[in-house]
Parts: C-alpha cells; sequence; structure tokens
C-alpha cells in the first residue's frame, strides 16, 4: 500500500499540537493577521513567566529538559531547593509549567523564540489557516469551538488543572 504524506514537513516543534488552539484563537480575533503578529504572539504567550512555588515533579522538569544558558538562575534556585528545602518560588515559563506536569508527556520539546515562524505553519498544512492571508478555515473555526474556554484562558493564565497544550 502507497503511503500518503499529508504534510509537506514535519519538524520537532510541531511535535505538539495543543498550540494550535492559541493560533486560531488569535487568528480569528484580529482584524488581519500576518505570519509575524501570529507567530510572536504564540511565542510571547507560551514564553510569558509566571511566579509558582517550586515541587519534586518542577524540580525534575528543570534538572532534566532545561539546558539553555537563560535557565541558570533557575537551575541554581532548584538546586539549592534540593539541597535545603524549604519554601521556593520560581519564575517560570508558563509553557514549562505545563511540560513539567507529571500528566503530560514530555517528550515534545518547548516552543522557542527563534522559531516563531514555522508555528503558524502547521495549521497552514492542516488547512486550519489559509496559506497567505492567515485567515481562519472552516476546520479553525470548528477547533475553537470545540476548546473549552478554560483552555483558552490556561495560555494567558497558569491553570494546574488545565493544561492546554
Amino acid at each position: 500500500m502507497p503511503e500518503l504524506r499529508v504534510l509537506d514537513r514535519i519538524a520537532r516543534p510541531m511535535q505538539r499540537l495543543g498550540y494550535l488552539k492559541r493560533v486560531v484563537r488569535r487568528i480569528t480575533t484580529t482584524d488581519t493577521s500576518t505570519l509575524d503578529n501570529v507567530g510572536h504572539d504564540l511565542v510571547d504567550v507560551v514564553t510569558r513567566k509566571v511566579r509558582v512555588p517550586l515541587d519534586d515533579a518542577r524540580a525534575a522538569y528543570i534538572k532534566a529538559r532545561l539546558f539553555d544558558r537563560v535557565y541558570q538562575t533557575l537551575k541554581q534556585q532548584t538546586d539549592n531547593w534540593i539541597k535545603q528545602g524549604g519554601d521556593v518560588v520560581v519564575a517560570m515559563e508558563i509553557q514549562d509549567l505545563y511540560l513539567a506536569d507529571p500528566q503530560h508527556r514530555r517528550v515534545s520539546a518547548n516552543l522557542c523564540r527563534k522559531d516563531w515562524r514555522k508555528y503558524p505553519q502547521l495549521g497552514v498544512n492542516l488547512g486550519l489557516i489559509r496559506a497567505g492571508t492567515y485567515s481562519p478555515n472552516t476546520r479553525a473555526l470548528s477547533l475553537l469551538y470545540f476548546t473549552p474556554d478554560d483552555e483558552q484562558r490556561a495560555f494567558l493564565e497558569y491553570s494546574p488543572e488545565t493544561n492546554p497544550l
């Protein structure tokens, strides 16, 4: 049986489909959408820092998954917490909070600022977004209709009960 390739390219940042809910929301709430405002909005939302108490799951995620130099302070705070214990409040990106959730599969990488152009392309390849105009197709409107409001809010404010990714 011949293989049918639906997407013209697959990249590691496209392993997690949940972010498309935010992309679709953005294109339906703005009068005109461009690759620039859709891609930057997504990255700005998921990389926003939220202050939360450190716990075992978050500490394990920080130690295992955050390697970049920008996380050096966070890693030091985690090392100190592991050695000394106590109540420590840290600033983590909202996407890292959801990825640190033990109930969530951690095989996908977090979204990074340098790849902002790549993320809306998955919506185009799946037929959610029209190429060039970055306007919603019927599929996008259906996705938005079936996405609960608490998942949309979870992109803007951290909600441990809801993981939008």
